[in-house]
């Protein structure tokens, strides 16, 4: 018992341990908005009827319309804005003229203190009669085209069917265009219409992904990746799934891209979960892997999901709850992949919750700060090494879930008094940004207090 009252002493003398905090903010989509007015920001132009010919008469102009603009910026998006053009006929008679092309165009600007840099992808909502006579361009804020236009049928889809604009220069808002051809001298009108839902990016500040593909190759008798767009989405709540049904031959494959590259030391970061009902055998998660790509250079080694898990929270899993895994890769990134090497005949679904981008996972000063000793009643001070500037440490009771430990302005953490052996988990953010790290257990050991030993007194001989 004095052994233990000494090592209670001497622990309450030299435990100090030292951490970060700082906000919930969640890094959002940020975006274009319609302002008017209309002849300003939502315009055209009807091109000129064709001239008549012998015994004929001149062609009328053509037409051009855009209907209720600010639903391309409200905050339904299911509704849209219309687009649509018609040309000049053409005149009429031996010799009549071709009637000349019309266009509609609407503007949406990002009006907020976040404007697309250069290679900020812009995710924008649209369908269109042709495709190949509808394009956008970037502009800055005085109103001048920056960079190249792009034809909607040349531009990338996303899973949801979105297309992705990415201006090579930094601009303030983008002009969406549907042109129509000059009519023929066939005397065919040339028309063209597009429904434009929304537009918007990502704040650049947090580094979230922009927008995911899925792949599918190979034999599958249903199946699929189904809801991409919510491994991407910023809530831990909703996911994507590898729904392996009944496969033949088939990998999966579903990859996030970054606007930019990682800072180096930043970690990618997955979310996933598994359907209990859905798991056999968890070495089956062999199968499953995560590939790193600099543009469309892949980063070497791929990574085994399994390798990262664990063995403590392996329980987790087999119960179905998320489970987040960080890892550096060994160069800098802007794609990850996690995809499937072999059919998973046994596992029927696998969740993605998120694929992010994070600072590295905490690390310790010492091994006697990931496990801390104290005497029972006691207090605790919690720490762990700040990745770099910028980043925040964020402690947690629980592995996953929950709301993240008070006070959020102090450089300290202090536990309440504790009777028994508690476990605290930390994980790594960007300051002000929602997306984190794996957390990373700190085991707080509680030993008994010792009893109070009465001292007789000496009597004289």
């Amino acid at each position: 018992m004095k052994n233990i009252g000494r090592n209670c002493f001497l622990l309450l003398l030299t435990i100090t341990l030292i951490v970060t905090w700082g906000g919930d903010v969640k890094g959002q989509q940020v975006y274009a908005q319609y302002v008017g007015p209309a002849l300003l920001n939502a315009d055209g132009f009807g091109g000129e009827g064709g001239v008549k010919g012998a015994l004929g008469s001149a062609g009328t102009k053509g037409t051009f319309s855009v209907t209720s603009p600010a639903f391309a910026s409200d905050a339904d998006l299911t509704n849209s804005a219309a687009l649509a053009a018609a040309s000049g006929t053409s005149g009429t008679g031996v010799g009549g003229g071709k009637g000349a092309a019309s266009y509609a165009f609407i503007n949406l600007f990002f009006t907020g203190a976040n404007t697309p840099i250069a290679q900020t992808p812009i995710i924008i909502k649209l369908t269109g009669a042709n495709l190949t006579k509808i394009k956008v361009q970037g502009y800055n804020s005085t109103g001048v085209a920056v960079g190249l236009a792009s034809l909607f049928s040349t531009l990338p889809i996303t899973s949801s069917g979105d297309y992705v604009f990415t201006p090579t220069l930094a601009c303030s808002s983008i002009r969406i265009t549907v042109d129509t051809d000059d009519t023929g001298l066939l005397g065919i009108t040339s028309t063209n219409s597009a429904n434009l839902y929304y537009a918007y990016m990502l704040n650049p500040t947090c580094s979230p992904a922009n927008y995911t593909t899925v792949a599918t190759p190979g034999v599958s008798l249903g199946g699929g990746i189904l809801r991409p767009k919510e491994a991407i989405d910023g809530d831990l709540s909703t996911y994507s799934t590898f729904d392996f049904a009944v496969s033949l031959l088939t990998s999966f494959k579903q990859t996030a891209y970054f606007s930019s590259l990682s800072n180096p030391g930043d970690a990618a970061t997955v979310t996933f979960s598994i359907s209990p009902a859905a798991l056999v055998n968890l070495d089956l998660l062999s199968d499953l892997r995560l590939t790193f790509y600099n543009g469309t250079t892949k980063i070497e080694p791929t990574v085994g999901l399994s390798s990262l898990l664990r063995l403590d929270l392996l329980s987790l899993i087999k119960a179905g709850k998320p489970y987040t895994v960080s890892v550096v890769p060994s160069a800098i990134f802007d794609r990850i992949e996690v995809s499937t090497s072999a059919v998973l005949s046994l596992l029927t679904a696998f969740n993605i919750h998120e694929i992010q981008r994070t600072p590295h996972k905490p690390e310790f000063p010492s091994p006697a700060s990931q496990n801390v000793t104290i005497c029972a009643g006691n207090k605790a001070t919690l720490t762990a090494t700040l990745p770099s500037t910028g980043n925040e440490l964020r402690w947690y009771e629980t592995v996953f879930g929950g709301t993240a430990l008070t006070p959020a302005t102090e450089n300290t953490y202090v536990t309440p008094s504790l009777s028994q052996t508690t476990t605290y988990y930390v994980a790594t953010a960007k300051s002000g940004c929602t997306a984190e790290s794996e957390r990373v257990p700190v085991i707080v050991t509680v030993l008994p207090k010792p009893h109070s030993v009465p001292i007789s007194p000496q009597v004289p001989n």
